[in-house]
């Protein structure tokens, strides 16, 4: 029975070395990391993107897990009125399927908030009355995708 917890206990130690070696500490990002982008209306306005560059590791915010990244095309944007486009994958640029999208607007100095999922081709229409303020994209295994307008 001594034998046996030992045993365990080992095990349990290499997995625990394991874990925390996989998530290195360091706040760098991979060359091979492809970073989100955002195109309105086939210009590049990636400067509006927030946090573009994910910061991995055990003492980085966006943890140990590197996940893949969200780009977004905007096709058409009539501030004040309607907003068309695509969310895909950063990396292999296939679109994504029920990415949640929240749309802020400022209506009158009041902010209100719009939601919308992409269809299969990651295609996304949503109509509104005011300024775009900020998109935020979401899907499971992506890392949010934030873009503020007010940088515009």
């Amino acid at each position: 029975m001594y034998n046996t917890s030992k045993r365990m206990l080992f095990r349990t130690i290499i997995f625990l070395i394991i874990i925390i070696s996989g998530c290195n500490g360091t706040k760098t990002v991979s060359a091979h990391l492809t970073f989100p982008e955002l195109k309105i209306e086939n210009e590049r306005y990636d400067r509006l993107i927030l946090d573009r560059k994910p910061e991995y590791g055990y003492s980085g915010k966006d943890g140990c897990v590197v996940m893949r990244e969200i780009s977004m095309n905007i096709t058409e944007l009539s501030n004040g009125k309607f907003i068309i486009g695509q969310v895909y994958d950063s990396e292999n640029k296939t679109p994504l399927l029920n990415a949640g999208i929240i749309f802020s607007v400022n209506r009158n100095g009041i902010i209100n908030t719009i939601e919308t999922l992409s269809d299969k081709n990651g295609m996304f229409y949503t109509e509104f009355d005011g300024k775009l303020k900020n998109i935020i994209v979401a899907r499971v295994a992506y890392r949010t995708l934030k873009i503020d307008f007010d940088k515009l």
